[in-house]
């Protein structure tokens, strides 16, 4: 049984948008479009509010229900490669890396406070209007975003950035992330900005018989975490990365 069917039955049962329905179950509509369309999936707690406004039978929910908690114990236990699901961007669209904030746009969507609309983008992440809007139409085109009654919502639930050679584009989206973290190192310094991130590191020597074996685990560690971050909705976007970079010279054999 696909709840996306069931709540677009009772959408039209009730003459409600989903919008509308957004607005008294507190979530945000990019979240309950994608959840209409079969992209994502919702707790308990949200279908108990669903239930209620939608007017849906007990035995039905019931079914919904059950369906809901089996798969939460089936999430729990079944074993999956971190980088299932992930969708990876192909190298063509690698331009959109040369300004950071066309990434931050993508996964904003996805947050609870997300409203559809582009001034909503640009006020959550400092930018200028246009500059938004221009981000939004790239994004569109490029089929990272698309439109709906709603407005702006991501097209795909998770994408993946990464190419298994140095490539200029995506060097330079982790050059400005690393002027980001810097800055705020040096410029956000109270309490309450130190409790919103974590920077930090661990200076020691490592075996070069090690190097591919430790890459790989942090590899995976960054998506695992990653997984289980995004599997409920947020409300707010962050950058989770890594630095596992030499700070010695290679030695040559003499």
């Amino acid at each position: 049984m696909n709840f996306s069917n069931i709540l677009n039955l009772y959408l039209k049962k009730k003459n409600m948008s989903l919008r509308a329905l957004a607005i008294r179950a507190d979530v945000s509509g990019s979240f309950l479009s994608r959840v209409s369309r079969g992209q994502k999936n919702i707790s308990v707690e949200l279908l108990e509010k669903l239930v209620k406004i939608l007017e849906i039978e007990p035995a039905l929910a019931e079914t919904i229900r059950s369906q809901l908690l089996k798969k939460e114990v089936l999430k729990e236990y079944s074993v999956k490669t971190p980088l299932e699901g992930w969708d990876l961007a192909q190298k063509r669209d690698f331009t959109v890396l040369r300004q950071w904030y066309y990434v931050a746009i993508v996964n904003y969507t996805n947050t609870i406070y997300f409203d559809g609309r582009i001034e909503n983008i640009a006020a959550a992440l400092g930018l200028h209007l246009e500059s938004a809007r221009v981000a939004v139409q790239e994004l569109t085109d490029k089929g990272f975003l698309e439109k709906d009654e709603n407005g702006i919502i991501k097209k795909a639930t998770k994408i993946r950035w990464s190419s298994h050679q140095s490539i200029d584009d995506i060097r330079h989206f982790h050059s400005q992330m690393l002027d980001r973290a810097k800055k705020e190192l040096t410029e956000k310094t109270t309490e309450d900005d130190f409790n919103r991130r974590l920077i930090m590191g661990v200076m020691l020597t490592v075996p070069k018989s090690r190097v591919e074996e430790a890459k790989e685990r942090l590899h995976n560690l960054i998506y695992e975490l990653a997984n289980d971050l995004i599997a409920e909705p947020g409300e707010e976007v962050y950058h989770l990365s890594a630095q596992f970079v030499p700070v010695t010279s290679p030695k040559k054999k003499i």
